[in-house]
């Protein structure tokens, strides 16, 4: 049993799997911030001076420690050098539940096993096919009314 399991959250909920998708989205968008800034060898320091806030707001920011406004992350991206694109588009459950139960059999497969079979891998992946269907079907059922 994982936590979704323990917490009563539907994992295959249409609003769970955009939350979580939209956290991916904003981890990642730090992620390649900070990661500009290493690659152009600036410090938290210089980071901090050309957004006008101290070195130790940097690292809260970047720590995740805090939660930072649009306007903060823009700064941020000024002060390294970065181009941000945001984009909106309508979320597809079924489309996004297909993609994760892809990816995880991809990193099944691959998961250190020297390309040798993961036991059990056939029975997950085909549990995640299933599951696939059924999400699709009930999505296609929701349309048809």
């Amino acid at each position: 049993m994982n936590i979704a399991e323990l917490l009563g959250i539907d994992s295959a909920d249409a609003d769970y799997l955009l939350a979580r998708r939209l956290v991916r989205s904003d981890d990642k968008l730090l992620d390649d911030l900070i990661e500009i800034r290493r690659i152009k060898k600036l410090t938290q320091r210089e980071v901090g001076e050309a957004m006008g806030v101290s070195q130790s707001a940097v690292a809260r920011i970047e720590s995740g420690e805090r939660d930072p406004r649009l306007s903060t992350l823009r700064r941020y991206a000024l002060a390294v050098g970065a181009d941000v694109e945001h984009r909106a588009e309508p979320f597809n459950a079924v489309v996004e539940k297909r993609s994760e139960f892809a990816n995880r059999a991809v990193r099944l497969a691959a998961s250190g096993h020297g390309g040798r079979w993961v036991p059990g891998f056939r029975d997950r992946l085909d549990e995640s096919v299933t599951r696939a269907r059924a999400i699709e079907a009930v999505a296609g059922a929701g349309r048809a009314r």
